[in-house]
C-alpha cells in the first residue's frame, strides 16, 4: 500500500506540475469520446467517472491529464489511487458542466430588448475528491465532491474618475453513484449549489449583482444489454434541473432601483448506443435518442420591460462512428454526430403592457466531423488525440470552429 501511495504522490506531482503550466479548464470527456461522437456514459470509457463516481474503482490506480486545444484551451489532470480501503481520486481543472451558471448572461434575450447585465460566470479553479469502493465482487459505490471560486477585484482610473469592482463566485457540488456490475445497471445523483456576488462602485453610481438562490441536480443512469458475444446495447436515461435567481441593485444619484432575474432550466432525456465488433479489429457504434429541453426566463422591473421568455426543444441526436485497432500499439478512430433534429421548437414571450408572441423558429442543424488516434506503447501507458471540425447548417454552410484533444494516462 505504501508503493502505491509513493507512486500515487509522484504521478500526481506530474500532472499537478502539467496543470499549472498549462492552464486552469479541462474538459470532462476524453479524446477517444470525443473521435468517437460519444458522451461519457455512452460506453465503456475511463472518464465514465465524470458522469458515476462508482466507475472509479474499475480505473484503479491511475494518472490522467486532458488537454485541449484549438480554441478551447485548457488542462484537466488528476489521478487516483486504489488501497485496500477503496479508491482515492484528486483533479483538478476540470469545467463546471451545468446550465446555471451559463444561462445568466449579458446578452439579449429572446423577445426581450434589454436582458440586463446579470450575469453568473463559471468560476475557475475546480477541485474534484473522489471515492469509490467495492462492497462486494457484484457492487461499487462513490462519490464526489466538487469545489470551485474565484475572488476578483480592483480599481480601474480613467482621469480622475475610479472604479472599485469586487467579484466573488463559488460552486459547490456533491455526487453518489452506485454500480451493479452483475445485472450492468448503475444510476448516480448530483447536487450543486453556486453563489455569485459582484459590486462595482464609481463616484456617482453604484451597482450590485447577487444571487438570491440558486441550485442544480441531475440524475442519470444506464443499463447494459448484451446481444452477443460482440454486440451490445447501452442504453442511458438523464433528468436535471437548473434554478437561478438573480437581483440587481443600482443606486445612482440618490435613488435606487431594484432589478430581479429568475431563470430555470429542464432538461429530460435517454439515448440508446449499440456497439457491435464487426472483426477482431474493428468496433461499430451507433447512437440515436430523444432529448427534450426548456428553459424560463422571469424578469421584473428590468427597463424598460418585464415579463417573461420560454423555450421548448425536442431534439434526436444521431451518432455514427467506428474503432479500428491498426496494430498491438496503434488504434484509428472516426465518428460523426448530428444535433439540431428538431421534432419540435417552440418559443413564447411575453412582455407587460408591450405584446406577447408564440412563434416556432427554424433551427440549423450542426455536424461535428472526427478523426482520432490511440496510441499504447505499453500495457500502462496510453495516449488519444482528436481533431473535430463543426458544420453549421442553415442560411448556408458555416465552419463553426476546429477543436482537439490530447488525451494520456498511466496505470500504475
Amino acid at each position: 500500500m505504501k508503493n502505491s501511495l509513493l507512486k500515487g504522490a509522484i504521478a500526481l506531482s506530474i500532472v499537478t506540475s502539467s496543470l499549472m503550466a498549462g492552464g486552469n479548464a479541462g474538459s470532462e470527456s476524453s479524446a477517444r469520446l470525443d473521435a468517437l461522437g460519444l458522451n461519457v456514459y455512452q460506453t465503456a470509457d475511463n472518464y465514465n467517472i465524470w458522469a458515476n463516481p462508482a466507475f472509479l474503482n474499475s480505473n484503479g490506480s491511475q494518472a490522467t491529464i486532458n488537454v485541449r486545444g484549438q480554441n478551447t484551451r485548457g488542462v484537466m489532470a488528476g489521478a487516483s489511487v486504489k488501497t485496500g480501503g477503496g479508491t482515492i481520486g484528486v483533479y483538478f481543472g476540470r469545467p463546471s458542466v451545468n446550465n446555471t451558471n451559463n444561462m445568466a448572461s449579458a446578452v439579449n434575450t429572446v423577445g426581450f430588448t434589454a436582458a440586463g447585465a446579470i450575469a453568473n460566470p463559471t468560476p475557475a479553479n475546480q477541485l474534484d475528491l473522489m471515492y469509490s469502493i467495492g462492497l462486494n465482487d457484484a457492487m461499487d459505490l462513490g462519490f464526489r465532491f466538487s469545489h470551485k471560486g474565484t475572488d476578483n477585484g480592483g480599481t480601474a482610473t480613467a482621469g480622475v474618475v475610479s472604479t472599485t469592482t469586487e467579484e466573488y463566485s463559488t460552486e459547490w457540488e456533491f455526487e453518489g453513484g452506485i454500480l451493479l456490475k452483475e445485472l450492468g445497471l448503475d444510476v448516480s445523483l448530483a447536487i450543486g449549489m453556486p453563489f455569485y456576488e459582484e459590486s462595482v462602485t464609481a463616484p456617482a453610481a453604484s451597482t450590485s449583482i447577487k444571487d438570491k438562490g440558486a441550485m442544480f441536480w441531475t440524475l442519470q443512469g444506464g443499463f447494459n444489454i448484451a446481444l452477443d458475444e460482440s454486440s451490445q446495447v447501452r442504453v442511458n436515461a438523464l433528468l436535471g434541473n437548473d434554478f437561478l435567481d438573480s437581483e440587481v441593485t443600482n443606486i445612482i444619484a440618490g435613488a435606487t432601483t431594484t432589478e430581479t432575474r429568475k431563470d430555470t432550466s429542464f432538461l429530460m432525456g435517454g439515448t440508446a448506443t449499440y456497439s457491435s465488433m464487426l472483426t477482431e479489429e474493428v468496433q461499430l457504434f451507433l447512437n440515436t435518442g430523444l432529448i427534450y429541453a426548456s428553459s424560463v426566463q422571469e424578469l421584473t422591473n428590468l427597463t424598460p420591460q418585464t415579463g417573461k421568455a420560454e423555450s421548448y426543444t425536442l431534439n434526436v441526436p444521431v451518432v455514427g462512428s467506428i474503432e479500428a485497432a491498426v496494430n498491438e500499439e496503434w488504434t484509428v478512430r472516426s465518428g460523426a454526430s448530428v444535433t439540431g433534429l428538431m421534432l419540435y421548437n417552440g418559443q413564447k414571450t411575453e412582455i407587460v403592457g408591450t405584446s406577447s408572441s408564440d412563434t416556432n423558429p427554424t433551427s440549423p442543424m450542426s455536424v461535428n466531423m472526427n478523426i482520432g488516434f490511440g496510441y499504447a506503447p505499453t500495457k500502462d501507458i496510453n495516449v488519444d488525440g482528436v481533431v473535430s471540425q463543426g458544420v453549421l447548417f442553415g442560411g448556408g454552410n458555416l465552419l463553426s470552429g476546429l477543436t482537439s484533444k490530447i488525451t494520456a494516462s498511466y496505470s500504475f
